[in-house]
């Protein structure tokens, strides 16, 4: 190898190096970028976090629905067998009216 050829070499290589460090520089800017924007993603969601509900909260809002569905359920029914009992107490007194009807004809013939 004579003297010019290394020294176009060198030239080439350090070129090549160069261009492979700023890549190389880019990557890590962007790579470091990413970071700290996932940190501050981070952070805000650690400070979400106690807006949630904890488990021992759903389970005691889901406790406190059970029990209310169930009231309701209950007073439903009452008020259906109430109604109920209303409407079989009038069909008695109609059925007895009829009763009573079907006796005086028997009488006036």
């Amino acid at each position: 190898m004579n003297a010019e050829s290394s020294t176009y070499f060198l030239m080439a290589f350090n070129v090549v190096l160069g261009i492979a460090a700023f890549l190389g520089g880019l990557t890590v800017k962007g790579i470091l970028s990413d970071v700290r924007g996932l940190q501050a993603a981070n952070l805000e969601f650690i400070k979400q976090l106690g807006t949630f509900a904890t488990r021992a909260e759903v389970k005691a809002d889901v406790s406190e629905v059970r029990t209310e569905t169930r009231e309701a359920l209950a007073d439903i029914a009452r008020a259906q067998s109430e109604g109920f009992e209303k409407v079989f107490d009038k069909l008695d007194d109609i059925r007895q009216q009829v009763a009573n009807k079907a006796d005086r004809s028997e009488v006036t013939r």
